[in-house]
């Protein structure tokens, strides 16, 4: 039997920087990927080396990207270009806190820090929702728990 989880309820909140903090959902949010956690590796081969083998060691870490699509509502108080919005913080270029919490049992949440380095929006002209594409790049060491 799979202890698969699924993904229906995944929340993805934005921080307001007060103290203490306090975090709201982002609205409309259809798909989160969390890409390219990343170790740096530098090769340290050397003459006495066994077997002819490389040899690495790990060095920095990346704590990667969260990209996630949206349901685009211009007038979402998470969304617009005013206090709290995802326009206002990048045109602000703040770094700010998010979590994102797993539908699991019990919920897990990992949280990290971050800058808005992309947004995508689209129009189509039939069959299809404003949509949005946003991607925020993490600064500093996420809470992965």
């Amino acid at each position: 039997m799979t202890a698969a989880i699924e993904a229906q309820g995944t929340l993805l909140k934005a921080g307001n920087g007060a103290s203490p903090e306090v975090f709201t959902t982002i609205a409309e949010v259809n798909d989160i990927r969390w890409n390219g956690l990343a170790t740096t590796q530098i090769e340290v081969t050397n003459h006495g080396s066994t077997g002819g083998f490389r040899e690495y060691i790990l060095t920095n870490q990346d704590g990667g990207e969260v990209v996630f699509d949206v349901n685009y509502v211009p007038g979402a108080t998470t969304h617009k270009n005013a206090a709290g919005g995802f326009l206002k913080r990048w045109v602000d270029k703040t770094t700010d806190n998010y979590t994102v919490t797993w539908p699991s049992s019990p919920v897990v949440t990992w949280s990290f820090a971050a800058i808005i380095t992309n947004m995508d929006f689209s129009a189509p002209a039939r069959d299809a929702a404003l949509s949005g594409t946003v991607t925020l790049k993490v600064t500093g060491q996420p809470t992965l728990v």
